[in-house]
């Protein structure tokens, strides 16, 4: 639980103050990479960093790719031959 919970914190335990193992794994989780990105935004406004955008823009990606593939397996999911109604 502390090794995934502490990097998944986001604001709470910010990456740059764990562990270095604990906040490489932070950086590349969605609440460290957002808090990041806020973190920027608000205090650098003109030094952004392209790496926490890049890492929500893949969890964003995958998590789409991952509920457009699978959709049909879910119980209530259309079946694949239904009739379209209307």
């Amino acid at each position: 639980m502390v090794l995934l919970g502490n990097p998944s914190s986001g604001g709470a335990v910010s990456w740059p103050l764990l562990p270095s193992l604990l906040g490489e794994i932070g950086r590349w989780l969605p609440p460290g990479a957002s808090v990041n990105a806020q973190h920027t935004a608000v205090y650098f406004r003109h030094n952004q960093h392209f790496f926490p955008f890049a890492v929500l823009g893949a969890w964003a990606a995958v998590s789409c790719a991952v509920f457009w593939i699978w959709r049909h397996r879910h119980p209530g999911g259309r079946e694949a031959n239904a009739a379209v109604s209307g």
